[in-house]
């Protein structure tokens, strides 16, 4: 999960998808958070106690396996999510977060109602201006510039597997090579500005959380799209368009990717012509055990909370 790869999935399919916090997954042999900050392995399942039961597992680093120890938790994935957590403040954002475009109206009411309903719970869900988490320039030309320039670790991938580099377009998908060849646009200077507005836009996001146990917001901008539509890494276009579209539509996951922020996406029904929708429940650095207790206590209820409950008014 570089950008949403396990939380999109997992709305588009009514599955549960959890992105942890940076250094809380052992990295595979080749990578390390330092060169790779954006990515983090993880797994779709069908209920919260799957997740948890296989954290249980994914979360026992080695020593050495990490060069971000995390430290443990308190106890076991598995056993928290049997019971409830406490009352927790719970932002709420169906905004902007820096982008160009607005989120689909029956997306953000199905936001609306989950904040509804951990309202009813006891939990206090209260909407947020989006623009004063962070400096959103700074969130999107960070990311971006990681996103384009990483690419072109292709070159040396290609040459691993007896690839000759000015061949690759004839082993990747049109939208793939197109990143590879945009990635000459970067040199160490842009990397290292990178670098830089990520210090600076995952201690604002510190500096916001401060203020929350959760933040509640939808996982995709969007409903789910059809395979090799826009979104789609066969699409032969111009790579500028299409990351800006892509970008818009995973406004709410890009940034938990950015900054290391765990976050988890849970089924929330489905719209009117059936299709799923998942809503994501953000939280501070290694709690991934909150997250995996709401998300549970989200699980135990009934389907038909979707309509029990109106949808949460703006300034609640």
């Amino acid at each position: 999960d570089g950008g949403g790869s396990t939380r999109i999935p997992a709305s588009f399919s009514g599955l549960v998808g959890l992105k942890a916090s940076r250094g809380r997954v052992p990295q595979p042999l080749a990578q390390n958070e330092y060169m790779s900050r954006h990515t983090i392995d993880g797994v779709l399942t069908r209920t919260v106690w799957d997740t948890a039961a296989i954290y249980d597992y994914l979360t026992d680093i080695p020593d050495g396996g990490t060069f971000i120890p995390m430290g443990a938790p308190a106890e076991s994935y598995l056993s928290l999510v049997s019971r409830d957590p406490g009352p927790l403040v719970i932002g709420l954002s169906t905004g902007r977060w820096g982008r160009g475009t607005d989120t689909v109206s029956e997306v953000s009411e199905r936001v609306r109602v989950v904040g509804a309903l951990l309202d009813r719970l006891g939990h206090r869900v209260e909407e947020i201006d989006d623009t004063r988490i962070c400096d959103w320039d700074a969130m999107w030309d960070g990311y971006v510039t990681t996103w384009i320039s990483s690419n072109a670790r292709l070159r040396h991938e290609a040459e691993q597997q007896g690839i000759n580099p000015s061949d690759l377009e004839n082993y990747v998908t049109p939208i793939i090579y197109r990143h590879y060849l945009a990635a000459d646009r970067y040199d160490k200077y842009d990397v290292w500005r990178a670098m830089e507005r990520n210090n600076q836009v995952t201690r604002a996001f510190g500096r916001f959380m401060s203020r929350f146990d959760l933040l509640l917001t939808p996982t995709f901008a969007i409903q789910p799209q059809l395979a090799n539509g826009p979104y789609s890494l066969l699409r032969d276009q111009e790579l500028d368009p299409w990351v800006s579209r892509l970008c818009d539509a995973c406004r709410y996951v890009m940034p938990g990717n950015e900054t290391g922020m765990p976050s988890i996406s849970v089924p929330a029904g489905v719209d009117r012509e059936g299709l799923p929708i998942g809503v994501l429940l953000h939280a501070r650095w290694g709690r991934e055990d909150l997250l995996l207790q709401i998300a549970a206590q989200l699980e135990r209820w009934k389907p038909e909370w979707f309509e029990a409950f109106p949808p949460i008014h703006a300034g609640i």
